[in-house]
C-alpha cells in the first residue's frame, strides 16, 4: 500500500465506513466492552449498518485490540468458526 493511500485511509471518517459497510460480503465485528478507542456502542453501530451475513462479539474485559488476552480460548475459536463458515464452498444458509 502506498504512502498516498495510507494518508487517504487515515482521513476517512466513521460516516465513510458506515457508507461502505453494506458492500462487505461477510463481516465480523469484534470490540471490547472497555475499549477507550472504539467504544462498544460504535462497534454495535457498525454492526447494525451492515447487511447479513454478519456477526458481532463484544469481548468482556477487553480494551482495543486486546481480545486474545481477554478471551484466550474463545477468541481463536470464534475466528476459526467465522472464517470456516464464510469461506466454505457450500452455499450460505440463512442465519
Amino acid at each position: 500500500m502506498g504512502a498516498t493511500r495510507l494518508r487517504h485511509e487515515a482521513r476517512r471518517t466513521h460516516a465513510d465506513l458506515y457508507g461502505e459497510i453494506d458492500r462487505a460480503s461477510a463481516l465480523l465485528v469484534i470490540g471490547g466492552d472497555i475499549d477507550p478507542v472504539v467504544p462498544a456502542t460504535m462497534s454495535q453501530q457498525l454492526y447494525q449498518a451492515a447487511q447479513q451475513p454478519k456477526r458481532l462479539w463484544i469481548v468482556p474485559g477487553a480494551v482495543h485490540g486486546n481480545y486474545l488476552n481477554a478471551a484466550p480460548h474463545e477468541y481463536p475459536q470464534r475466528l476459526v468458526e467465522f472464517f470456516s463458515r464464510e469461506l466454505s464452498a457450500e452455499p450460505m444458509q440463512a442465519r
